[in-house]
């Protein structure tokens, strides 16, 4: 029984995924769409497999990037924040 509903719980999304995929390869390959315009799942698939080592570098050092930046902005935005609710001396005294 519980496999049963894993199955009813899983396959309609697996179906219209696949069905998205098989309609874009049909729209790429029908309407003859460049390859540089959009390419198909299969090309897409073949590419990620082709330079898979450059696609993972690049992605770890954008999360790097990301995180990084996310840090300084946290620390920044805690710092420019906190002074002024901390020590109201600090605070713009237009607004008392």
């Amino acid at each position: 029984m519980r496999r049963r509903a894993l199955f009813q719980e899983w396959l309609p999304p697996l179906a219209v995924i696949v069905a998205c995929v098989a309609l874009w390869e049909a729209t790429v390959v029908l309407l003859k769409v460049p390859e540089f315009v959009l390419p198909g799942p299969i090309s897409v698939w073949s590419a990620l497999l082709k330079w898979h080592e450059a696609i993972w570098f690049n992605s770890a050092q954008t999360l790097y990037t990301t995180l990084v930046g996310f840090a300084l902005a946290v620390v920044g935005g805690m710092a420019s924040g906190g002074g002024p609710g901390e020590w109201p001396s600090t605070a713009c005294q237009r607004w008392r």
